[in-house]
């Protein structure tokens, strides 16, 4: 979940006016605008084991050039192709915007952007490339002056499908969802393939992934806007892929279920922050600690089950975030599974920094560091959630 009328990203437009940044920076810490070296903090010991930083995928999302075309991001969804490429969805990205000393305007340039790894195993930075469609990478378009956010999303034939949550460029506020089917002959994206019915308020931005032939999506209701969050699943078939029903229950039906009370709830979590895969055989949950903005926590949860709708039971902590300046801890969320990259022991999950704000100003003297808006890779081995 990209909670993001709760974070500068969804705020920032309406910060544009110089006495705005003004008064931001009036009321944080002074400092220039120079990297800041990140210390580490040991990760939470589960189980006699210990999830860790890959340090080589942290260090590949760290595109310092700009020949490299998205260099910083807050949200990072992989789709693996049949073809052994994995194609990466983000957020509000960076693109060919860094500035000569290393730092990147106070503002992202483009609301989404897909880049392609020629396989799991490859990270050298340079063999990653941008998609674009008529020049732009920003590939979802369509909604001017609204925009749209990619979420997860799963291959079906020679087209992506990828639930898209779609933004209010003048409030932040999200609106209806919808899904776009990616061409990847041709980098276009039909928005029309698929009419969802009114989903009562539910973002299914959460998970999407396949079990055979069966797609499950997930998707969250903030209840209270401090952490009460409730859980929901629809699915479909990769042979019916317009065809979506939704869990009410005890059954999946046509039409979501009335999301003022609990039917159809799968889980609730104290956070507004989780992703759901399907991870050896276990439908996986992570979640965050809610944070709104720096110094609230660093703890990052998760829980198993064998069903898809029911079973997740209590979660455990498996991770604390290292992310450390100046003793501040940062804004965290976006956490993303990333089934395909798994040793058959092991498998690994990001999650994205977004700000130290208001500890450490987000836009100093009209720049800001790319390294506080960039995803981290963490393998979790499967013993810590008893997988």
């Amino acid at each position: 979940m990209k909670t993001k009328l709760f974070t500068y990203s969804a705020a920032v437009a309406l910060l544009a006016a110089a006495s705005a940044i003004t008064l931001i920076e009036s009321c944080t810490k002074s400092e220039k605008a120079s990297p800041k070296t990140l210390n580490s903090v040991s990760a939470k010991q589960v189980n006699g084991t210990v999830a860790y930083e890959d340090t080589i995928a942290t260090n590949w999302f760290k595109r310092n050039s700009n020949s490299l075309g998205s260099l910083a991001f807050d949200q990072a969804s992989s789709v693996l192709l049949s073809s052994g490429k994995v194609l990466w969805l983000t957020g509000d990205v960076y693109y060919d915007d860094l500035n000569s000393n290393g730092t990147t305007p106070c503002l992202f340039n483009y609301h989404n952007s897909i880049l392609q790894q020629p396989s799991i195993t490859n990270w050298t930075q340079s063999s990653t490339t941008n998609l674009t469609y008529d020049t732009s990478p920003q590939i979802f378009t369509g909604l001017s002056p609204d925009y749209y956010w990619p979420a997860n999303g799963v291959e079906i034939g020679t087209s992506v499908y990828t639930y898209l949550t779609t933004m209010n460029s003048s409030t932040g506020a999200q609106l209806a969802g919808q899904v776009g089917v990616f061409n990847e002959s041709n980098n276009t994206v039909n928005y029309s393939t698929v009419t969802l019915p009114n989903l009562m308020g539910v973002n299914f931005d959460n998970g999407m992934f396949k079990v055979g032939s069966t797609v499950y999506v997930y998707g969250n209701r903030l209840m209270d806007g401090y952490g009460d969050t409730r859980i929901y699943v629809a699915k479909f078939t990769t042979s019916s892929p317009a065809s979506w029903t939704f869990w009410n229950g005890s059954s999946w039906a046509t039409t979501m279920p009335d999301t003022s009370t609990t039917n159809g709830v799968v889980a609730t979590i104290p956070s507004n922050a989780f992703t759901i895969n399907y991870v050896n055989s276990k439908y996986v949950l992570i979640y965050t600690e809610f944070v709104y903005q720096c110094n609230e926590g660093t703890s990052i949860y998760g829980a198993k089950s064998t069903s898809p709708t029911s079973g997740f039971g209590t979660a455990s902590t498996i991770y604390n975030i290292p992310d450390e300046v100046d003793g501040y801890t940062p804004k965290f969320y976006t956490p993303m599974i990333h089934p395909e990259f798994s040793s058959g022991s092991k498998f690994m999950f990001t999650y994205c920094i977004n700000n130290y704000a208001p500890c450490i100003a987000q836009c100093i003297s009209s720049e800001a560091q790319p390294d506080y808006y960039r995803p981290r890779a963490v393998w979790v081995p499967y013993s810590v959630l008893g997988l």
